[in-house]
């Protein structure tokens, strides 16, 4: 069932997901940006533990860099 939703593009993911805070700008610039996780999470209002999920790809895996 899971794949059928990524195969008729009913998944919501990004900024399709209703409580996304972030947009894929955000992400690529949280991916390149040289800031402390601490700062880029003050910037964006998440936890700096998100960001470093960001960072590693293991999240938003669909935006590239």
């Amino acid at each position: 069932n899971i794949n059928d939703t990524f195969l008729h593009g009913h998944r919501l993911m990004g900024n399709t997901h209703p409580m996304a805070k972030l947009d894929e700008d955000a992400v690529k610039m949280i991916r390149i940006s040289s800031r402390t996780c601490r700062e880029l999470a003050l910037i964006f209002s998440i936890t700096p533990a998100h960001v470093g999920v960001i960072r590693r790809n293991r999240a938003w895996k669909h935006v590239g860099k």
